[in-house]
Order: C-alpha cells, then structure tokens, then sequence
C-alpha cells in the first residue's frame, strides 16, 4: 500500500468508526475489520499518522489509559471481617460474583469511543473493534454517562454448545472468553458473550447505577438490595 492509499484508508476509517458510533454502521463487520487490519499492518513498517483510528489518547505500549484504577474486589473470608466493613454503610446491594474478563467502556457525547480490558488497572488493551459482535452492549447512551465497567461472560448453556460444535478443550467459562478477546482478528464466537455492566464512573448509589444502566439498555447482574443485618442472616443460612 502507498502511503497516499494508506491516508485515504485513514480517512475512510474514521468516518466508518463515526457512522458505527452513531449506530448507523456503512459497512459489515468483517469488511471493517479487514481493513482495519490493512491499517494495522501497513503501521507496522511504517508509522502511524495522528489521525489514524488505531492512535487513541491515553495509549501506551499499543495499551489504553483507564479512566480510574480498575481494581479488584476485595475479599472477606468470615464473619467478623463482614461485621466490621458493614459498620459504616446504610443499606446495601448484593448482586452475583461474575466469572469472566473485566472490561471498561468509554463513551463521549453519548457515543462509544473505547472499550479497554483490565490489564494492569491503569493501561488494558483496547478491543473496540471485537466488542461490535457483542448483542448486549449499547454503542449510544445518555450523554451524561463517561464510563461503564462490567464483565464480559459466557453462560454455561452457551460455552457447552461452542465446545461441542467446534471441539474446543477450553477449561472453562472464563478461559474461553480471555481467548476470544486476545486474538487480533475478532472471531465470530464472541456473538456468544454477553457484558454484564455493574458499575458507572461518578458519585451514584449502587441502586442509582443499576437502574441507570438498566435504562440505557445495559444487561444488569441479579440483585437485592437490602439492610447490612440481613447480609450476615443471608450468610448464616448458607
């Protein structure tokens, strides 16, 4: 490719990137991601111009700066320790442990501009263009939303049919969709994960968070919300 076909690809890029966003996409999913590929190996050997869709701000080592450290959760191993972190706190939410791959999305006026894996907790890599396939993600939200975070996962049902249709040895849940989202070309198997979101960037009630996200068309983990003494009643019973 000639450096003058490579800028007109640039341009080409980023006004699909652009229609996508909107919702309104001009081109399939694997056309845009051939010739994001084509941009991708022509970089490579030779550079990337500043306007290139790969070049987002907050990149190092080909990785994407989160919004805030993503951490992990911390854990209470008995009862005691839950009394004590419980002391402080007025009412509660519980919701299920996710098994899967943390993934932060990152939106700007309303529209999706990166979706970054966990990494490290400052940088993950950046796999906007494999989240595309993935039903349960919305491109569009409230212009007020910044950043979503959440899970992505594969149900039980789901990953046992994909291994046996395709003779897959994954271990497990987990592992599957960690492969899925490391490959550099997006597979079509990821049409089979789902982002679970759980938490939204800025000063919101955890119920506030889940009904706001519930409105924007975010798939929710199950939840209760309830008193911290029925929290340690709910344990004593398991």
């Amino acid at each position: 490719m000639s450096e003058k076909d490579y800028l007109i690809l640039v341009k080409e890029m980023n006004h699909y990137m652009t229609e996508y966003q909107k919702g309104t996409p001009k081109i399939s999913d694997v056309e845009y991601d051939t010739l994001y590929q084509k941009l991708l190996d022509y970089e490579r050997c030779n550079g990337a111009s500043k306007s290139s869709p790969t070049q987002i701000v907050g990149i190092k080592d080909g990785k994407t700066k989160h919004i805030q450290p993503m951490t992990s959760i911390a854990n209470i191993y008995d009862l005691k320790q839950l009394g004590v972190w419980c002391q402080d706190k007025g009412d509660l939410v519980i919701s299920d442990k996710l098994d899967g791959i943390s993934l932060e999305l990152i939106y700007k006026k309303g529209y999706l501009q990166s979706a970054i894996l966990k990494g490290d907790g400052i940088y993950g890599k950046n796999v906007v263009g494999h989240i595309s396939k993935i039903q349960s993600l919305s491109t569009k939200v409230d212009d007020s939303i910044i950043s979503v975070r959440g899970e992505l996962i594969i149900s039980k049902h789901n990953f046992k049919d994909v291994k046996k249709k395709f003779n897959l040895t994954y271990p497990n849940e987990c592992s599957f969709v960690a492969s899925m989202f490391n490959m550099n070309q997006p597979s079509d198997l990821i049409r089979d994960i789902e982002f679970i979101a759980f938490e939204l960037y800025g000063n919101y009630s955890k119920n506030d968070m889940f009904n706001i996200l519930k409105k924007n068309n975010f798939k929710i983990p199950q939840h209760i919300k309830c008193k911290k003494v029925d929290i340690i009643k709910f344990i004593k019973k398991i």
